[in-house]
């Protein structure tokens, strides 16, 4: 491996676990025997620990990166009512977040539907 590589790995080390996680979870997924289904969901409930802090971080960089496109000028512009507020944030977080919980509880009702 190198050197480079292993620095990126190094440097992003949450979100490699968090995705090996994961890929854990989806290998998992397929077999049905008792005690593979129990270190499923504790795989599963892992990666639900794990995944809260790249979302929190992506969705920061992702506001961060739409208040440089002016974006929110423009939903403040056309969408008047709460003027001179923060409210954008608070919008686009709430959407940021029903769609993480959408996705967990997607992985959820799969690993429980098995």
């Amino acid at each position: 491996m190198t050197p480079a590589l292993k620095q990126l790995l190094l440097d992003n080390f949450q979100i490699a676990l968090t995705g090996g996680v994961l890929l854990v979870w989806l290998v998992l997924i397929h077999y049905q025997a008792p005690a593979l289904k129990l270190i499923r969901r504790l795989t599963l409930l892992v990666f639900t620990w794990l995944s809260f802090a790249p979302f929190r971080v992506f969705t920061q960089k992702a506001i961060r990166y739409i208040d440089i496109a002016e974006i929110d000028v423009l939903l403040r512009r056309y969408v008047v009512q709460e003027k001179g507020t923060d409210w954008v944030d608070g919008f686009f977080w709430g959407i940021a977040a029903f769609i993480y919980l959408g996705l967990l509880g997607a992985l959820w009702a799969r690993d429980i539907s098995k």
